[in-house]
């Protein structure tokens, strides 16, 4: 089915950042909403996706799917959510993603997970320079000529908090290091480990791998419409000059998470003030030898998920808690006599979404 694609067009100001807009963009006039000239269609995977098997983006009866750019005879050019591979380096193109999330605790972010859905590398040669950055940014609330996100699709527009740079901390990985193997994680350390207090992002750029000669990756989405508020997304074509602008926004179809997921360090623990997408996890007895304890309590009342996957994202446990009630402790006592020496990855599952620790097992 053919989604037809609303964008906003360039406030051409001195005052004002310009809204993103993707290639082929025809402006009609300022300050006024116009059809962008290419199609979208969705295809979504269902290969091996079912209501009791999924990443748990957010719904656990969401489908797992990506969103593809197709020209007026049909044809695919690329990719929402990555980048197009379009290669002129002064394109203005959607290179930037940001999934946004709702914290209240004092958290220590040390990497990125993400769940690749394709790539295409062009030039092997220069496939050194072929770089996906993501890295953590503050949410700051919008102010004219400097930075915000548009979060209405009729003038005037509203603005609403948006990303704002620098990166507190990034780090980077080669496309041919990215695995694109069906819900394998990547996962990206930060050269750093930043604190942040309040709602943040992680924020992919895509730009140095589609202007490396049209190198082209992009990730899995979860299913539209359904409209969370735990979570939301964003585009934008760059940091500088550019507005954000919010998925939801654009067109209630386009209500889509990405699969960027921080993974904390330290942080909106069992005792701790304030909540991260609405959850506090604490890990006990680790480094794990034979067992380790996952203490929890949800902000709202949820069914509840504990999964372990290890370096490579294959799950290698899943224990299901059901409904679990607000404001009340639970703790969970895992065997790992059975698992490997390693790193994994523990994750606590709810209706309002994921909150991964690292777990290191002796």
């Amino acid at each position: 089915m053919l989604i037809a694609m609303l964008l906003i067009a360039g406030i051409a100001s001195a005052q004002l950042l310009q809204t993103p807009k993707m290639p082929g963009a025809k402006v009609i006039s300022e300050k006024q909403i116009v059809k962008h000239n290419l199609n979208f269609k969705a295809g979504i995977d269902t290969a091996g996706w079912s209501s009791n098997f999924t990443p748990l983006f957010a719904d656990p009866g969401n489908q797992l799917g990506t969103v593809g750019m197709i020209d007026a005879n049909d044809n695919p050019i690329g990719y929402w959510c990555g980048t197009s591979g379009f290669c002129h380096p002064d394109s203005a193109e959607a290179d930037m993603w940001a999934q946004c999330w709702v914290n209240s605790a004092n958290v220590t972010i040390e990497g990125i997970l993400f769940f690749a859905a394709g790539k295409f590398i062009m030039n092997s040669g220069s496939v050194a320079n072929s770089n996906l950055v993501v890295g953590i940014a503050n949410m700051e609330p919008y102010v004219s000529g400097q930075h915000g996100c548009i979060t209405g699709t009729t003038a005037p527009y509203t603005f609403g908090p948006s990303p704002v740079e620098p990166y507190l901390a990034s780090g980077t990985m080669n496309i041919a290091d990215i695995d694109t193997a069906w819900l394998n994680w990547n996962y990206v350390p930060l050269t750093s480990m930043p604190t942040v207090t309040s709602d943040f992002c992680v924020v992919s750029d895509f730009k140095g791998i589609r202007t490396n000669c049209g190198d082209t990756a992009w990730m899995y989405v979860d299913a539209t419409g359904n409209g969370l508020s735990m979570h939301y997304s964003q585009y934008c074509v760059d940091w500088t000059g550019y507005y954000w602008i919010s998925l939801l926004a654009i067109a209630p179809s386009l209500d889509r998470n990405m699969s960027l997921f921080a993974v904390i360090s330290d942080g909106a623990g069992i005792e701790d003030e304030g909540y991260f997408q609405g959850m506090k996890m604490s890990l006990r007895n680790i480094p794990a030898v034979g067992n380790f304890f996952v203490d929890y309590q949800l902000q709202y009342a949820s069914n509840v998920t504990v999964k372990m996957f290890d370096i490579n994202g294959r799950e290698v446990m899943a224990i299901n808690e059901g409904k679990k009630a607000a404001g009340i402790a639970n703790t969970v006592n895992i065997n790992t006599c059975d698992l490997q020496s390693g790193t994994y990855f523990v994750t606590l599952l709810s209706d309002g979404g994921r909150f991964t620790k690292k777990l290191i097992v002796e």
